[in-house]
Formats: C-alpha cells, sequence, structure tokens
C-alpha cells in the first residue's frame, strides 16, 4: 500500500494513494531522525502488520561492510554493529526509538533482531523495479566516494546491501548498487566489493503506525 505522509516533529496525517500508481511514486516521511546535524529524509517501501518499512533517502556514511578483510556474513559484519550500537543512538532521541521495530533478518537463519539494516539483494529487486529507481548519492555534508556523477544536478554513488553469501555461508565479498541503479550480486565477477571495500550506507528500518497518530 502507498501513502503519502505529510510529518512534523508533532507527528501527522496519513494520506492514502492509489495502489496503481507506478512504483517510483515512493511515500516520503521526512524529519525522522537526524545525523550530523542533518535531517533524515525516507521513503516507504512496504507496509504490514500496522508498521511502515522505511529506507533512508539518501547515502548517510561511507563505510565498509566489514572493517577488515574476512570471511563474513551479515551477523559478523561491523556495519551491522555500527547500525545498532553507534548510528541509532545518535540518530535517534529516545521518543523516536520508541517507535522504531526491531526485525529479525532473514539473512544466514540466524536468530537475531536487527533495529536498523541494509536491505538484502532480493528486496532492493522487489521494492525498486526499475535500475533507475535504485539510484542514489550522498547526503549534502559527504563527497562521493566512488563513481559519484551526475543525473541533472543530483549526485549518485554506489550503496551497500546486506546479502554477500548463499544462506548459512561466509564471503569475503558483498552485493551492492552501483550509480547505474544495477545490483552486483556476490559471484558476479569483477562486479562487486570486497568487504573491507568503503561504500555508500542507507539505513532501513520498521516504524511502527503510532508514530503519525
Amino acid at each position: 500500500m502507498i501513502r503519502l505522509f505529510q510529518n512534523n516533529s508533532e507527528g501527522g496525517e496519513i494520506e492514502k494513494k492509489d495502489q496503481n500508481q507506478p512504483n517510483e511514486s515512493y511515500s516520503r516521511i521526512e524529519y525522522f531522525g537526524s545525523y550530523r546535524y542533518y535531517h533524515l529524509s525516507w521513503i516507504e517501501l512496504d507496509y504490514k502488520d500496522s508498521r511502515h518499512l522505511l529506507l533512508c533517502n539518501n547515502i548517510i556514511e561511507y563505510l565498509p561492510f566489514h572493517e577488515k578483510y574476512a570471511s563474513v556474513n551479515w551477523e559478523t559484519c561491523s556495519v551491522r554493529e555500527w547500525l545498532n550500537k553507534v548510528f541509532f543512538f545518535h540518530a535517534f532521541n529516545e521518543s523516536e526509538r520508541r517507535y522504531i521495530i526491531g526485525d529479525k533478518s532473514d539473512e544466514n537463519d540466524c536468530e537475531y533482531i536487527d533495529n536498523v539494516f541494509l536491505l538484502s539483494s532480493e528486496e532492493a529487486h522487489r521494492y525498486f523495479d526499475k535500475c533507475r529507481i535504485r539510484i542514489d548519492g550522498p547526503a549534502p555534508y559527504l563527497v562521493p566516494k566512488h563513481i559519484g556523477k551526475y543525473i541533472g544536478l543530483r549526485r549518485r554513488d554506489v550503496w551497500l546491501l546486506r546479502t554477500n553469501a548463499a544462506k548459512g555461508n561466509n564471503s569475503f565479498e558483498i552485493s551492492n548498487v552501483i550509480d547505474s541503479g544495477e545490483i552486483h550480486m556476490v559471484n558476479d565477477q569483477g562486479r562487486n566489493l570486497n568487504v573491507n571495500c568503503e561504500a555508500g550506507i542507507r539505513p532501513a528500518l520498521w516504524i511502527s503506525d503510532r508514530y503519525f497518530f
């Protein structure tokens, strides 16, 4: 279901839109959290069980999937720890954190909950049905790390996904979305990143309906 969020710091109203409209017409929520003194904006990718799946509208940081070149997975990577132990507390105040709903990752069949996470390659395919919709660039305070090209006046760059191997396996490489919006999967020869290479971070999270009322 596609919804339009008109939100301020005290909550806001939700207006339903036609479910048959093109997928690129994503709903947005403004000013939920801030990072480096920059107000974060989000797009809604999914709605179910009275909660909304949000993806940050910009690359907010450049980090490697893992700080060392090693065979790892989402459960053991350093960026997962950074998202949930650093970014989660720096970007959201106590009131905002109450509305974030931890979600069990489907990677590696492990039992753990993430308040903040990266999209999987399957989710990137499912929620963005065209390459051009996946294209994104850094927040204004960042300088592009990779190709850093422009679309009109909009910068674009590579951003990380959390999928780096088949479930239950580790890998030295990580899937990512390149500046053209194409998804580069692990095992695509010469087309993916080593886990210790820096790339864009676009946080994702689930937020409760209660935030808007």
